[in-house]
């Protein structure tokens, strides 16, 4: 949550406002450097821009493309565990 993007604003907009967004976006900031040294990157849905460090699926199911499949059920798989946690953390 920020308070730079109170109201309806989509999630994409919300999190480019915040310093890791914008660290992330930035490929010269030493946390984008250093996480693509380590071969690390951050997983999320479509609703977010793709970038060096922030890894999307493909648009409409990789259109049929073996190898763009593959990488959407391999990124759907790690999504699934964060999503799992946030709604075990909401019911808490």
């Amino acid at each position: 949550m920020s308070c730079l993007s109170p109201g309806l604003r989509h999630d994409s907009f919300a999190f480019s406002c915040t310093e890791l967004g914008g660290a992330l976006l930035d490929p010269t900031h030493f946390l984008t450097r250093a996480m693509a040294k380590d071969g690390h990157c951050i997983v999320a849905d479509e609703v977010y821009a793709a970038s060096e460090m922030l890894k999307v699926p493909w648009p409409e199911c990789g259109r049929g493309d073996h190898w763009k499949d593959s990488y959407n059920s391999h990124l759907s798989s790690c999504l699934i565990h964060s999503e799992q946690a946030f709604g075990m953390l909401s019911w808490r």
